[in-house]
């Protein structure tokens, strides 16, 4: 746990927005500061990501499906929808603050305008080092319990998650 202090408020405004960080491909927690917290009471788990959403029609990349999708994921921060009111593009991007506790989400069935429900997944920006067995961004595959649990069952097992989570830095839509 470190107190970061800065000495232009412009700067720490910054760096709390480009989040979120990584360090040696770990990633980086951060938080305001509450000073009538105890240390041990600080809980670290929430960062944001820009978070890509694949596989809409195109008629659906709307600030209002990007709230309704990023809301099953976390708290929908900010959807990088043009003026006009429609992305035109391969995906939709949403900033979610995620619970980094969790597993990460690799897509959603939803349904759209009443239709059958559509498959879309998700590519996260900026993705830090994570586990490709279960999913969590807090240990890599070979510190995984789950891996081990699975080979002592004699268990062989394809990973279900892997480097196609990591999305390519988008450019805001203006």
């Amino acid at each position: 746990l470190y107190l970061a202090e800065f000495g232009d408020s412009r700067d720490k405004k910054k760096v709390m927005e480009m989040r979120p960080w990584s360090y040696e491909k770990q990633l980086v927690l951060m938080r305001e500061f509450e000073g009538e917290l105890v240390p041990k009471e600080i809980s670290l788990r929430w960062s944001p990501f820009w978070i890509q959403i694949y596989n809409l029609p195109l008629k659906s990349m709307t600030s209002g499906t990007g709230y309704a999708i990023g809301g099953k994921i976390g708290e929908v921060l900010e959807v990088d929808v043009p003026e006009k009111g429609v992305q035109w593009g391969k995906f939709l991007r949403v900033r979610v603050n995620i619970d980094t506790t969790r597993k990460l989400v690799r897509g959603k069935k939803v349904c759209i305008e009443g239709n059958n429900g559509r498959w879309v997944f998700f590519k996260y920006e900026r993705l830090p080092n994570f586990c490709y067995r279960c999913g969590m961004l807090d240990h890599g595959e070979k510190e995984c319990c789950e891996s081990t649990l699975r080979e002592e069952n004699g268990e062989k097992g394809n990973a279900q998650y892997g480097p196609w989570l990591r999305g390519e830095p988008g450019r805001q839509a203006n």
